[in-house]
């Protein structure tokens, strides 16, 4: 028999009390139970370091980011994590400036095309047909704007709705590409051109692990090899509910 705290299991009365009984000793529980918890232990994260990173203590290979109120593993999405936070810092990226509204993109070559490296971002009919993941105008810093088919091709949605027919070859310029909502001298890309896309990211692997973002996909996260940082950024259905990717 074996003494505990609490019960009297094994001693049949508080006569028994008195018996010699052998003892079995367990460590007690540690502050930290959790991975994120041991890894950044002693690590303090508040306002006045906002925006640094450290690897775990535990775990080297974790990165964690401090938000100014927390850490936060960057192997997993997390909107408190920036866009910035996120890029491939081995890349040199180009840059784009959308004179509609002054914002500023990276851009990347990958082979003969030139991609925008992140979300567009560019506010068309606010609520109606583009959002911000979860209607929350502070999400589109880091994840871009979700926008509905009308608004990617440029047109409004009696135009080019859902359950509406409509022809855009009007709308192209004399390559035959449609700017629709991207910047002036951009285009939305069709399908051979993500073909392209795919193709050159194979040359080094399988083109999701390539083009994928190193963090944020959790144990799927990829190698972003080109600076392409494609993010689980999630989508909007029509009836106003968000998924994450």
């Amino acid at each position: 028999s074996f003494y505990s705290y609490g019960t009297s299991a094994g001693i049949s009365n508080s006569n028994d009390r008195s018996h010699g009984l052998s003892v079995r000793c367990v460590e007690n529980a540690k502050a930290c139970q959790t991975t994120l918890c041991r890894d950044t232990e002693g690590e303090t994260c508040n306002s006045s370091n906002a925006g640094r990173t450290m690897n775990g203590k535990v775990n080297a290979d974790s990165i964690y980011y401090c938000t100014g109120k927390s850490w936060v593993p960057m192997a997993n999405w997390s909107w408190d994590v920036p866009l910035s936070a996120r890029v491939n810092p081995d890349i040199t990226y180009g840059t784009l400036t959308d004179s509609r509204d002054g914002h500023t993109y990276r851009t990347v070559q990958i082979g003969g095309q030139t991609w925008m490296a992140e979300n567009l971002n560019y506010k068309v009919n606010d609520g109606v047909q583009s959002f911000c993941f979860d209607g929350k105008a502070e999400y589109c810093s880091v994840g871009g704007r979700l926008y509905t088919w009308a608004a990617s091709v440029g047109r409004t949605e009696a135009e080019c709705g859902e359950g509406i027919s409509c022809y855009l070859d009007a709308s192209k310029n004399v390559n035959g590409e449609l700017q629709g909502v991207c910047p002036d001298g951009w285009h939305i890309p069709v399908y051979s051109e993500w073909m392209t896309l795919k193709s050159n990211a194979e040359t080094l692997g399988n083109a999701g692990q390539v083009l994928s973002s190193r963090t944020g996909w959790g144990v799927n996260s990829g190698d972003d090899n080109f600076g392409f940082g494609a993010l689980p950024t999630g989508r909007r259905y029509s009836n106003g509910g968000y998924v994450s990717t």
